[in-house]
């Protein structure tokens, strides 16, 4: 009996068992949906791809590149505002980032943190249209 109290208390309290989802730098906590890795093709734009796999999770491969530009978007969280990424964007681009680099950041971003603003932030901010994909 004492246990069966024991373990059934340490798979309460989170035992040996429980993993805490994946954080990936710079982004102060989990992804919304999932993740996954897939070889990157580098572009002649400075980009890579692909950005997803093909069930639609955030490739972490694709994630790790775009950190590494040290690019404001990527870690903004879930709770950030359009007005904030069309902030972080401009910042970016100011710094060094290019906007074909910072759409794709900004395409991770929005879907790790499950952005979904009711105005493109990034209008009037990239040169071109920079949709977030729906999977």
């Amino acid at each position: 009996m004492c246990a069966i109290v024991v373990a059934v208390a340490g798979l309460a309290l989170g035992g040996h068992n429980s993993q805490s989802p994946e954080v990936l730098p710079p982004a102060p906590g989990p992804p919304v949906g999932g993740l996954c890795s897939a070889q990157l093709t580098h572009l002649p734009d400075g980009s890579v791809s692909p950005l997803f796999c093909s069930n639609g999770d955030v490739n972490r491969l694709a994630w790790r590149y775009f950190a590494g530009k040290n690019l404001s978007v990527m870690g903004l969280g879930i709770f950030a505002a359009d007005t904030d990424v069309a902030t972080a964007i401009r910042q970016d681009l100011s710094a060094h980032a290019t906007d074909a680099v910072e759409c794709g950041a900004y395409q991770l971003a929005s879907v790790y943190y499950g952005w979904g603003f009711g105005i493109d932030p990034t209008i009037g901010v990239l040169a071109v249209g920079c949709p977030i994909p729906r999977h």
